[in-house]
């Protein structure tokens, strides 16, 4: 999963497990709950001049990026 934010300062983002959002689940439970990684992307982080792909990604890109800061 991909979270994209718009943070105030200009770092990358991070990453954190699913299951590591609930600490303190039994460990008989562990192998019921699902274990993928949460992707946070700031989007201040993306030079939008340099951004790779068609017009429309830059588009899609930069209208996340006003979107988020309404």
């Amino acid at each position: 999963m991909v979270v994209l934010y718009n943070g105030a300062n200009k770092e990358y983002g991070y990453e954190i497990s699913f299951q590591d959002l609930f600490p303190d689940i039994p460990d008989g439970l562990k192998p019921f709950v699902p274990q993928f990684k949460i992707i946070f992307i700031n989007l201040n982080w993306f030079s939008y001049d340099n951004l790779p792909g068609k017009p429309e990604t830059k588009a899609i890109a930069e209208s996340m990026k006003l979107a988020d800061s309404a």
